[in-house]
C-alpha cells in the first residue's frame, strides 16, 4: 500500500515540475495520404480529395529510381476544418479498392543546400585513392624485318 503512494507522489511531481511551456496549437492545412495503389494518380488524388473542401495543392511521391510513386500523396486544403472533415470520412476508406489511411502531417522545413566539399588539386581526398597502377613493362615484341640472317 505505501509503494502505491509513493508512485503516485513520484508521478505527480513529474507532471507538475515540467519546465517546458507547450507550443499554441497550430491550424494543420496538410493531409498526407498512405497506402494508395499505383493505378492512383494526382489528378484523381485532387478530384476526390476536392468534395472535402478546397484544394490548395496535391503532390503524390514518385520513385526517381523505379518512376512509379510511392503510394503517399500530400493534399493541402485552404482552411483546418476541410482538412479535418477529409480525415473523418476518409481515413479508412478506400481509393481504387485499397483501403488508405490519411492523417495530419507537418510541414517540413525545406533543408539548407548542400555544398559540395572543395578539395585540394594537388593530393586526392582522403579517403578515395586512385587505382594502383600497372608498373609491368610491355610485352617485348618479337619481330622485326621479315627477313633475318643466320
Amino acid at each position: 500500500k505505501t509503494q502505491i503512494n509513493l508512485f503516485k507522489a513520484v508521478v505527480s511531481t513529474q507532471s507538475t515540475g515540467s519546465p517546458r511551456k507547450k507550443s499554441p496549437p497550430v491550424s494543420q492545412t496538410k493531409i498526407a495520404i498512405s497506402q494508395l495503389s499505383r493505378n492512383v494518380l494526382e489528378p484523381h488524388v485532387e478530384e476526390i480529395f476536392a468534395n472535402y473542401g478546397k484544394v490548395v495543392s496535391c503532390r503524390v511521391l514518385i520513385d526517381k529510381v523505379t518512376s512509379f510513386h510511392k503510394g503517399v500523396a500530400y493534399v493541402e486544403f485552404a482552411n483546418n476544418e476541410e482538412a479535418k472533415n477529409a480525415i473523418k470520412y476518409m481515413d479508412g476508406g478506400q481509393i481504387d479498392g485499397q483501403a488508405v489511411a490519411v492523417q495530419f502531417t507537418l510541414e517540413r522545413q525545406p533543408s539548407p543546400a548542400r555544398r559540395a566539399p572543395v578539395y585540394n588539386r594537388r593530393s586526392p581526398p582522403r579517403g578515395r585513392r586512385s587505382p594502383p597502377r600497372n608498373r609491368r613493362s610491355p610485352p617485348r615484341r618479337r619481330g622485326g624485318s621479315p627477313f633475318r640472317r643466320r
